[in-house]
């Protein structure tokens, strides 16, 4: 695989790295290598990282100016991996290495535990900044994890948060200055407890979203492509494509 790193750790714990630098927008080709990786795939545990200094920067703008046809495979592609992410039944854990903006925070928003760098980087659902509207089941995973009124807020004014204003508002669970031996030894007290009994409580707890999630899944996927094929959006994608 040429987009995704994947590290067999100890205790059966895989790391999966994302690597399309320089900022480590989510291609086409990315998003179907990790969704290959989670067909094919159970470790006991899974660690998402990036680079040092940048998890992601989000969504490939120049997939969203595609024909309709491969507009639509991208999106559909996106939405299905962050809800295959969503229903994974094992650990997950985010090692947020360096900035995370908008698609990259909705990944990281799936996770049971997201630990980030410590240092000048930002973290946020900026897509209306690029003049992108925020898809229901992205609006619920918000929610989910920072509560319907942070969630509105955020999101409404395209909020890019440095990590200590990250974690207050609950969107990480830990601050470190070494995320990817923090993420690891995380990771390994989670597995000392039962797995069976873990992974049937993390479905009990999520089922209510992921069900809320699945519902939306086409509608979301159909809104967003109507709406990328609109002079409005296309106009917005110039300023970006500018800057």
């Amino acid at each position: 695989m040429d987009c995704i790193k994947i590290e067999h750790l100890e205790m059966d714990i895989d790391r999966v790295s994302i690597q399309t630098p320089p900022v480590n927008i989510l291609t086409q080709q990315l998003l179907e290598e990790f969704i290959t990786y989670l067909n094919t795939n159970s470790p006991s545990g899974l660690i998402i990282t990036g680079a040092d200094g940048i998890f992601s920067a989000g969504l490939d703008f120049k997939a969203l100016a595609q024909e309709e046809d491969k507009l639509q495979l991208y999106l559909q592609s996106f939405l299905s991996l962050v809800q295959k992410l969503s229903t994974f039944n094992k650990p997950l854990i985010f090692a947020i290495s360096g900035h995370c903006a908008a698609g990259g925070t909705v990944l990281a928003l799936t996770g049971d535990y997201r630990i980030m760098q410590e240092g000048k980087y930002q973290m946020g659902l900026n897509e209306l900044e690029i003049g992108l509207p925020v898809p229901a089941m992205i609006v619920d995973l918000m929610s989910n994890i920072i509560g319907t009124k942070n969630a509105y807020q955020s999101i409404m004014f395209s909020t890019r948060f440095n990590p200590t204003t990250a974690y207050n508002i609950g969107l990480i669970d830990q601050l470190s200055e070494k995320v990817q031996e923090d993420s690891l030894l995380k990771m390994k007290a989670i597995l000392q407890l039962e797995p069976t009994a873990w992974s049937l409580t993390k479905q009990n707890l999520k089922r209510e979203l992921n069900e809320k999630m699945m519902n939306s899944l086409t509608e979301d996927t159909t809104s967003i492509i109507e709406f990328c094929k609109t002079e409005t959006f296309k106009k917005s994608l110039q300023k970006v494509f500018k800057k």
